[in-house]
This record gives C-alpha cells, sequence and structure tokens, in this order.
C-alpha cells in the first residue's frame, strides 16, 4: 500500500529542517557527507515513547504515528523509529529497495511503515 500526503509538516518545522538540511549546511560536514562520491549510510534511531530523544523529528514522528493510524493500524504499536537524510543530485539517487532490519540477515523484518519526506518540491 502507498499513499501521498501533502503539508504534513507545521511551517516553522519545516522551516527548521530546511535550515537543517540544505545542502552545505554544517549537518552533512559534520557526518563528512559528500554529494557526489556516494558517502557511507549512517542513520538515527530511538524509542518513540522516551521523553525528548528524538527532539523534533521524535514530535513529527509522534504526529505521523496518530496521523497514519487510520490507514496503517499497526503503527499504532510502533516503538522505534529509524531515520536518515540524504542530499544528493537527483541523477545520484538511493536505489529502490525495501527496509529490512539488519539488511534481512537470519530473518527479514520489515518496518511497519516507511517514510519519506522531501524538504523540497524540485527534483
Amino acid at each position: 500500500f502507498c499513499a501521498v500526503y501533502d503539508n504534513v509538516l507545521r511551517e516553522q518545522e519545516l522551516d527548521i529542517l530546511r535550515a537543517t538540511f540544505d545542502s552545505g549546511k554544517h549537518f552533512w560536514s559534520f557526518h563528512h557527507y559528500t554529494e557526489g562520491v556516494p558517502s557511507e549510510y549512517f542513520s538515527y534511531a530511538f524509542e518513540l515513547d522516551e521523553p525528548n530523544s528524538g527532539g523534533m523529528i521524535q514530535d513529527v514522528a509522534l504526529r505521523l504515528q496518530n496521523q497514519l493510524a487510520d490507514e496503517f493500524p499497526a503503527i499504532r504499536e510502533a516503538k522505534y523509529i529509524e531515520w536518515w537524510a540524504h542530499c544528493r543530485p537527483h541523477s545520484s539517487g538511493h536505489q529502490l529497495h525495501f527496509d529490512s532490519a539488519d539488511e534481512g540477515r537470519n530473518d527479514v523484518r520489515n518496518p511497519i511503515v516507511s517514510v519519506v519526506l522531501y524538504l523540497r518540491g524540485e527534483v
């Protein structure tokens, strides 16, 4: 199942996320991320019910959890979130794949829901 939602972020959240993740911002140099040569992948994970463990990302995740619960009832049981970001030209994107825990080793466990959040509309 796939769904598209517009305007899920509050204007202030969108502004903060753009200021954090736009090309050339400190976030990318801090993680030694490069746009041209593919960088190592990295992600963050936290517990949804741990207060203040994920800052604004956690606030957005909890709101999305509530907003998506009617269409994805199992999301109500989610306990963790993992997130990552990319900042690459369109032609050097990320291969299409299904997310899975530990890259599917031993047993394939997929997330309850995967969300792709675009901060800019241009491609």
